[in-house]
């Protein structure tokens, strides 16, 4: 269990006083002993195990000190040390009838420290009139010397029941006519990490599910959070994101990280009603999504004056609450991008992270992402990048380029995308993902791609987001086994991801299921290695879904098929099918005007063009193959290609199109689904063609040089700091240079041959 790099966390926000940090930390298999961070009282949650040995793969790891966090700390080898001496937390009865026929018990989360007490309850407010949640079971999911974790869970009822209302009726008939399998009510759920220093960090959320029927949009409903105890105090006041502490009797509630919701257009709502401090997060449920106007003129799904909770939508709200004298405020801590890269976290091989011009290239796509977070208007759809458009790789591309990069705002913004595709993209009454840019009801299979909820867990192990990832994923293989077989499968391959990714970290038979989607993958492939569209029905859907032919469409299918051979290598009947697919790859690319391309689509049935143009345009139409679209997705699927046969033209073909056309262009004009994958896809292809590993004491690096990219400058991340090399090759001589400001010893492996190379 010898470790054998120094892993140095570090810290970046600026608060003062902050005394508590987090972090998600990936473990190789080897690495089990590293629990501990020097110097301050650490706890280890394990959230991700290695599949086929059960070992910690990723591990929450909470931290907690008498001084302020400091900016660097190293992890060690250790244990958890002592016991959990915090906050206790209890259920309360606050209203009962144990009585007659319609029984009630409404309950709160009681939380003691020091003297102090504060009850928490989940409610809504319907008709006028406060509906606290009933019937609540609490589970202590962790418990150690740094924090607890507490989930607990109730519902809410809409519509009051009572046994006067049952007074003229026959109560058989009414309950089975009216209340039996009638949905009315809101699940709600609290998620709970407590500090033995009295920090309380709360993920609440409100879910209109199902349990005993399909469920429904409940009417009239506005959700809200009671306070009771030494917090609740009076007020009257909008909630509007300026304000974000409350205190009282030496409770500190702070909701800066629920303002997102609010906004002075969208306001939310603090006030006291019969001696509890009441919390409205947001006006009201709103959504938007309804592009085509199939219901609604303005495009929206469902607005808040409506007050509506529709069917299948959850909310989660974020707050922290001090009981001591410990600033209610945690710290995240940044793990360097080279551990990322040697525990499998950005790829599943340990190929080392590089920097060169291509990440600048990155660098800029994701600046429009802090862009747009600076323009975000607080309101219950607060998605940064994924408002009506649900799509599940968007979180993970964010937490993934926070790795890569070391900036935490990257991470915060994956997580919170990874929150709102759950509430929302998600539709927790059918357990779906629903279909972008069409009102409720609708769904489609290539949506099923839920890395971001996976990886979403992994940074907070909020089961909420792994359950939610499960349900999709597992829908998805049934929907997908129960049309088969059919003509085409294209795109629908995409959500196969899914269940690879779960693989990584839950095991279990989801691997499988993976390969058996595969399988059907291969059987629909042309014989000119192309794909339809995605899976069609009938008429237009189904003809536009198995005539189209798109080398995007290929690509979406081959990712799975790469990720299945990066963890199980050697399968010769995936390798074929990626080594057709890849010569139509090839076969298709153009070349025009000294620009190397591909085209948006090559074949709609047998049409000349595309019908929608001929129809518009039917003298000057373009003709096939029309537009141009290059995604992130050659970067990755043709460096593998080289990867696994040695064949530079998979390589020199991305190159070529990179060089002539991706460089000039794409950046500028970036689509939210090509940049989620450039993002993804680039530093694949990067890193891949140095191919730097760590070997215990030294560098080892085998780089791809080829005729369309002769020369190679970069930085390579390694243990031991930043190692920049510059390779040429001229003819058959290669030439190596490479400079660190450390000690290292740097081994070229090229052509089977090694080469040595000592720099000081």
């Amino acid at each position: 269990m010898g470790k054998d790099v120094s892993i140095v966390l570090g810290r970046q926000d600026k608060k003062a006083g902050v005394k508590i940090s987090v972090v998600s930390l990936p473990l190789r298999e080897k690495d089990q002993g590293l629990r501990k961070i020097k110097g301050i009282k650490t706890q280890v949650v394990p959230v991700g195990y290695w599949p086929e040995t059960s070992k910690v793969r990723r591990q929450l790891m909470f931290g907690m000190s008498q001084q302020e966090i400091p900016e660097k700390v190293e992890v060690v080898e250790g244990e958890d040390e002592g016991e959990y001496k915090g906050p206790q937390v209890e259920i309360k009865v606050i209203k009962e009838r144990k009585t007659g026929i319609v029984l009630l018990e409404e309950d709160e989360i009681e939380i003691g420290y020091e003297g102090k007490k504060i009850g928490i309850r989940m409610g809504l407010v319907h008709k006028g009139e406060i509906h606290w949640w009933e019937w609540v079971r609490m589970e202590k999911m962790w418990s150690g010397p740094v924090c607890e974790g507490i989930i607990a869970g109730g519902f809410i009822e809409v519509d009051r029941l009572s046994d006067e209302d049952l007074k003229e009726e026959d109560i058989w008939e009414a309950i089975h006519k009216k209340r039996y399998h009638n949905h009315n009510w809101l699940r709600a759920e609290v998620y709970m990490w407590l500090f033995t220093n009295g920090v309380i960090k709360l993920t609440l959320r409100h879910i209109n599910n199902h349990l005993f029927d399909h469920g429904k949009d409940l009417i009239d409903v506005i959700p809200v959070i009671g306070f009771s105890g030494d917090i609740a105090h009076q007020v009257e006041e909008q909630v509007d994101g300026s304000k974000t502490r409350y205190s009282h009797r030496g409770i500190e509630l702070n909701i800066e990280p629920a303002k997102k919701l609010v906004s002075s257009q969208q306001p939310g709502r603090m006030y006291t009603e019969q001696g509890v401090m009441i919390y409205q997060p947001y006006k009201g449920v709103e959504i938007y999504g309804d592009s085509f106007q199939q219901k609604r003129q303005d495009r929206y799904i469902v607005k808040a004056e409506d007050r509506i909770f529709p069917k299948g939508v959850a909310r989660n709200v974020e707050m922290l609450i001090s009981m001591g004298e410990i600033e209610p405020e945690i710290t995240r801590l940044v793990v360097p991008d080279w551990w990322y890269a040697m525990t499998g976290s950005l790829w599943v091989d340990d190929v080392l992270a590089v920097k060169n011009e291509k990440m600048k290239f990155v660098e800029r796509m994701e600046d429009t992402v802090i862009e747009r977070k600076k323009t975000m208007v607080g309101n219950f759809d607060n998605s940064i990048l994924n408002r009506g458009l649900w799509e599940g790789e968007i979180p993970y591309s964010q937490i993934f380029y926070s790795y890569l990069s070391g900036n935490l705002e990257f991470l915060e913004i994956g997580i919170h995308e990874a929150y709102h595709f759950a509430d929302i993209g998600f539709d927790h009454a059918t357990e779906t993902i629903r279909m972008q840019e069409y009102p409720f009801g609708a769904i489609a299979p290539p949506l099923y791609r839920v890395v971001g909820l996976v990886y979403g867990y992994l940074e907070t192990g909020d089961v909420y987001l792994l359950d939610c990832a499960k349900s999709a994923a597992e829908r998805y293989y049934q929907i997908d086994r129960h049309n088969w077989p059919r003509r085409t499968y294209g795109r629908d391959a995409a959500s196969l991801r899914s269940l690879v990714y779960l693989w990584d970290y839950v095991g279990s038979c989801y691997l499988e299921k993976a390969r058996e989607g595969i399988t059907r993958a291969i059987k629909c492939i042309r014989e000119d290695g192309s794909t339809g569209d995605q899976g069609g029905a009938v008429g237009i859907q189904g003809g536009v879904g198995n005539e189209t032919t798109k080398t995007w469409m290929a690509l979406l299918e081959a990712d799975v098929m790469i990720d299945y051979l990066m963890r199980k290598p050697g399968d010769k009947e995936v390798e074929e099918f990626l080594k057709k697919r890849a010569q139509f790859i090839l076969d298709s690319q153009i070349e025009k005007d000294g620009e190397y391309y591909w085209a948006y689509q090559y074949k709609y049935g047998d049409n000349p063009g595309d019908p929608w143009e001929m129809r518009r345009n039917p003298e000057t139409y373009q003709r096939h193959p029309i537009g141009k679209h290059v995604s992130g997705y050659k970067a990755r699927f043709l460096t593998f290609m080289t990867l696994i046969t040695g064949d530079k033209r998979y390589l020199e073909a991305w190159q070529k199109c990179y060089d002539t056309y991706v460089k000039k262009q794409v950046y500028q004009q970036v689509h939210w689904y090509t940049q989620n994958k450039f993002v993804q896809n680039i530093p694949y292809e990067v890193s891949h063609t140095i191919n730097a590993r760590w070997k215990k004491d030294h560098l080892e690096i085998s780089p791809i040089l080829t005729e369309v990219n002769p020369e190679i400058e970069a930085e390579i991340s390694t243990p031991v700091g930043p190692v920049n090399v510059k390779i040429k090759k001229e003819g058959e001589k290669i030439e190596i240079k490479a400079e660190s400001k450390n000690k290292i010893k740097i081994i070229a492996r090229l052509k089977n041959k090694k080469r040595l190379l000592k720099y000081e």
